[in-house]
């Protein structure tokens, strides 16, 4: 689960990119791009000040044999859904 929030309203649309990354052999084993809400609302429509969002997705693994996972990070990336652009990342452990 990410929880995500915002302190004021989005005036953009934005799409949510999770990523598993190793950080014993660098570089990405999973990803997937989602839209808050499961893309139910546009992000400068719905998403208000304030408003923390919970989101439960499942990222596929890029390899046959899952890393170990005490080694797994996760990074959370926002995007612009209309340029494609990163605009913001953080890594989690």
């Amino acid at each position: 689960e990410v929880y995500l929030g915002v302190d004021e309203r989005p005036q953009r649309n934005w799409g949510i990119g999770l990523v598993l990354l190793d950080s014993r052999m660098g570089g990405a084993v999973g990803a997937s791009m989602v839209r808050p809400a499961g893309g139910m609302w546009e992000t400068s429509r719905a998403w208000s000040a304030g408003e923390i969002i919970r989101e439960t997705h499942r990222i596929p693994w890029a390899l046959a044999d899952p890393p170990d996972a005490r080694f797994i990070q996760l990074r959370v990336d926002l995007h612009d859904l209309e340029t494609g652009e990163r605009v913001a990342s953080s890594v989690c452990e």
